[in-house]
């Protein structure tokens, strides 16, 4: 089983070096969006290194599959813009915008990173597992998703991630674990998404609040 998440991981990893997957829905300065065939769905995510608050982590991406499926492929693969917000030594946070079909989809993991050119580059991937449902030719605000890598206080909780060795352990990765929580942000956040694309103010923005985030089991391997 750790070869095989190991295997999964490099995979993944491999799709956002190479520069595959899909962009963010929204970018800078554009002044028309169109919903007609595909929805938008909103969410912003913050991450937090409370193990080594020196070596935050950013996030990569997120992997997006339809009908519950793991998946750790470039199309399902949609890459982060740069942080909306940063605090040294405290977080990243980010406004997060997916341009999908309409459908029943379950956003499997949301891969971070840290990263020292050259020296360092650990990676894991955050299970997160919640389903979502998108509506035809809608603008959907899925909420707020707050993740804290702290330290493991026992053996039943998953460790962020192993490989590769020294990479992990430095980043806090090997001896870390993830808290997730979801939060309805809606007024806040989208005051946030508007002043940063203002074409939203052209669009209804509908809420579907995320359901709570369920801690994955752990397994013997502690991945």
């Amino acid at each position: 089983m750790t070869k095989l998440r190991y295997l999964l991981f490099i995979l993944s990893l491999a799709v956002v070096m190479n520069g595959c997957g899909n962009k963010m829905a929204l970018i800078k300065d554009v002044n028309k969006i169109d919903i007609s065939q595909k929805s938008i769905a909103l969410v912003s995510v913050k991450i937090s290194n409370r193990v080594y608050p020196n070596k935050q982590s950013e996030i990569r991406g997120v992997f997006i599959c339809p009908d519950s499926k793991e998946c750790h492929t470039a199309p399902y693969f949609h890459k982060s813009e740069k942080p909306y917000i940063s605090e040294k030594d405290s977080f990243y946070e980010y406004l997060m915008s997916f341009e999908l079909d309409p459908g029943v989809y379950n956003i499997s993991y949301i891969q971070a990173v840290y990263n020292i050119p050259l020296l360092v580059y650990a990676g894991a991937d955050i299970p997160i597992n919640l389903k979502l449902e998108i509506k035809p030719k809608s603008v959907i605000y899925l909420g707020h998703i707050d993740i804290t890598l702290r330290k493991r206080e026992n053996d039943n909780e998953k460790r962020c991630a192993i490989f590769p060795l020294i990479d992990a352990a430095i980043a806090g990765y090997s001896s870390g674990t993830y808290d997730v929580v979801v939060e309805d942000r809606f007024d806040d956040d989208m005051q946030s998404f508007i002043t940063e694309y203002p074409v939203l103010n052209e669009h209804v923005v509908d809420k579907y609040i995320l359901p709570q985030w369920i801690r994955p089991e752990n397994k013997k391997d502690n991945l």
